[in-house]
C-alpha cells in the first residue's frame, strides 16, 4: 500500500475512534473501569425486565419536515446519566430504564408540535455552548406496535440526541435559546417539569 492510502485508514480510525461519543446505546456498565478492575464505583442503570418492547430502530427517519410518521409516541421523565454516561431510556434488548419517574402518550397533535421543534433547523441556529448531557426526557416512537424511534434530551445542558436525524441533520446537536423555551413549555403544558 502506498503511503497516501496507509494515512487515509490512519486517519479515518482516529476520527471514528474521536467520534464515539459518551451517549452509549445501552449495552452495559463502563467498560473502562471494567478494564481498570474496579466496578464498585461505577453507577449502573437498571434495566426492567417487563414489559419487553420490539425494537425496529430506523437510522435513517428524520423529524425534518415531519419526515417521518408514527402511529403513537411517549414521553417519559426519567434519569439517564449514571456515572459519565447517557442512556436512551430503551436498551438494545427492548427492556425500559427503571429510574423512569413519568409517563405519558402523547397526542399527534403533541407529536407534531414536538417535531417542528426538533425538526427545525432554526432550532439548532445559534446554539447554546454548555459542556454538559445530562438527558431527563426521553421520546419513544411507535410504528404498528414497535419502537421506530427514541430520543433523549438534556433541557439544562441545551442538548438532544436522537436515533432519528434532527434538523440540524446530525443525531446528536446543542439546541438554540429559543429551542431551549419552547420545549420547556411544552414539558409544562405537560406537567413533566
Amino acid at each position: 500500500m502506498n503511503i497516501k492510502i496507509k494515512l487515509s485508514v490512519l486517519c479515518l480510525g482516529l476520527f471514528l475512534f474521536a467520534c464515539n461519543g459518551n451517549v452509549k446505546q445501552n449495552e452495559g456498565p463502563d467498560t473502562s473501569a471494567k478494564q481498570a478492575g474496579d466496578t464498585s464505583s461505577v453507577p449502573k442503570p437498571q434495566w426492567q425486565k417487563s414489559p419487553k418492547l420490539t425494537l425496529a430502530i430506523n437510522t435513517l427517519l428524520s423529524h425534518k419536515n415531519d419526515a417521518f410518521k408514527c402511529d403513537s409516541a411517549i414521553i417519559l421523565s426519567y434519569n439517564g446519566v449514571f456515572g459519565e454516561h447517557a442512556y436512551f431510556p430503551l436498551n438494545r434488548k427492548g427492556h425500559l430504564i427503571a429510574s423512569i419517574k413519568q409517563r405519558k402518550k402523547l397526542t399527534s397533535s403533541q407529536v407534531n408540535t414536538f417535531n417542528k421543534i426538533v425538526g427545525g433547523s432554526g432550532s439548532f441556529k445559534e446554539p447554546v455552548i454548555i459542556h454538559c448531557f445530562k438527558p431527563n426526557i426521553g421520546v419513544l416512537y411507535f410504528k404498528d406496535g414497535m419502537v421506530i424511534a427514541q430520543s433523549i434530551i438534556s433541557l439544562d445542558c441545551a442538548k438532544m440526541k436522537s436515533t432519528a436525524k434532527l434538523g440540524s441533520n446530525d443525531h446528536y446537536s446543542s439546541f438554540s435559546q429559543v429551542a431551549v423555551t419552547k420545549l420547556k413549555a411544552f414539558y409544562n403544558e405537560l406537567n413533566l417539569l
